[in-house]
């Protein structure tokens, strides 16, 4: 294995948010009766502003794999700053799903094919890696074959 370190130049270290594309707000009713949660379509002009006046450096819209409408919204950030923005982002009423800082690959064409028996070796080096105490977090760019 190669010390750690010596593929820096295939990722970019990024921070990464989040956040659902409905918000739930309260109705807002007396105190003695039971507050009923309602959505409300999220309105990402303000978001975009949002986090851009935060730091933010980048959003992506991601969709479900079975809905055709968006119902994510992934904001990308220098991850010096990551916990700056969530805390501006939950300050202005936006709910954060989850946030992390991650290695994402600089340029997709870096990803690696691998064949079947490949990812049968890959898979076990994986699982390998998982039992080690002193790994956190695997970040490859190994692409497997799909059928």
């Amino acid at each position: 294995m190669l010390p750690t370190g010596s593929n820096d130049w295939l990722f970019e270290h990024v921070g990464l948010i989040w956040i659902d594309t409905s918000m739930k707000c309260s109705n807002g009713e007396d105190e003695g009766s039971e507050q009923q949660m309602m959505s409300v379509e999220l309105n990402t002009d303000q978001l975009l502003e949002c986090a851009l006046e935060a730091g933010a450096t980048d959003m992506e819209f991601l969709e479900d794999n079975n809905a055709e409408e968006t119902n994510q919204i992934l904001v990308k950030c220098e991850p010096e700053i990551l916990l700056s923005i969530v805390k501006t982002l939950q300050g202005e009423g936006y709910t954060t799903n989850q946030f992390e800082n991650q290695w994402l690959l600089k340029d997709e064409g870096n990803k690696v094919t691998v064949d079947e028996e490949g990812v049968t070796r890959f898979d076990k080096f994986l699982e390998m890696t998982e039992e080690d105490l002193d790994v956190t977090n695997v970040f490859h760019n190994a692409d497997p074959i799909s059928d």
